[in-house]
């Protein structure tokens, strides 16, 4: 006979569904940071070799060149998934303008003004290297916004059915959880484990007072443990 199907409540699947749209997005940002720098590479492309020559960028127009370019793909990537998620056609504010700043400081991350001070700042050495380090200061930067959101549905009346559902009750006090964002954290830890130890709470720097007295003392050993092996 088939193991029936664990059910999930509304709220936890609610949880699963928000995660997973903000994964989709994020993804989909990096991307976007991804293509607007090899993009805008066409500038700078030797003629002879079709290769990158990063030292036309000592030139203030190919990096205004080059700007432009990765200005272009964000603000039409943003207005393609912002039309996409509002069902009709939306244009892109004009070049230059706050609104455009406004716009690519919500949808981006950065700014067509900020985009130029790196460019003037690093010259020849703005290298994909270092694109991708602006591309993932960025994502953190995005990530600490979305991740809250996942659980912005969550508050203490959902804390018992989150608790039996990952199966901890007989560790975790529900009634002394008071971070929904630690409630967001059991449940990314059973969704990639299937289960949850203490020794895989014991690797969070969580409240002693969630836990029951047995599991505090279990706890403690188990820190102990990962100090001494540190």
């Amino acid at each position: 006979m088939a193991e029936k199907k664990k059910e999930v409540p509304k709220h936890i699947q609610e949880f699963y569904n928000r995660a997973k749209k903000v994964n989709q997005l994020l993804a989909a940002t990096e991307d976007i940071h991804s293509q607007a720098y090899s993009k805008a590479l066409e500038v700078i492309k030797d003629k002879g070799t079709g290769l990158p020559d990063h030292d036309k960028l000592e030139d203030t127009a190919v990096q205004d060149s080059m700007i432009d370019k990765m200005i272009d793909h964000y603000k039409s990537a943003a207005v393609e998934k912002l039309s996409e998620l509002k069902g009709k056609d939306l244009k892109a504010p004009g070049k230059g303008t706050i609104e455009e700043d406004m716009f690519l400081q919500k949808y981006v991350g950065i700014t067509r003004s900020q985009l130029t001070r790196l460019l003037r700042k690093h010259k020849s050495d703005y290298t994909q290297k270092k694109h991708e380090g602006l591309r993932d200061q960025l994502m953190e930067k995005q990530r600490e916004t979305l991740l809250p959101l996942r659980h912005a549905h969550l508050d203490e009346k959902h804390l018992d059915d989150i608790v039996k559902y990952v199966g901890v009750g007989k560790h975790v006090e529900a009634g002394n959880i008071h971070e929904m964002a630690h409630a967001g954290l059991l449940l990314d830890i059973y969704k990639d484990k299937g289960e949850i130890t203490l020794a895989d709470l014991a690797k969070f720097d969580l409240p002693s007072n969630y836990f029951k007295k047995e599991a505090k003392d279990a706890m403690k050993k188990l820190k102990d443990k990962y100090k001494q092996a540190a």
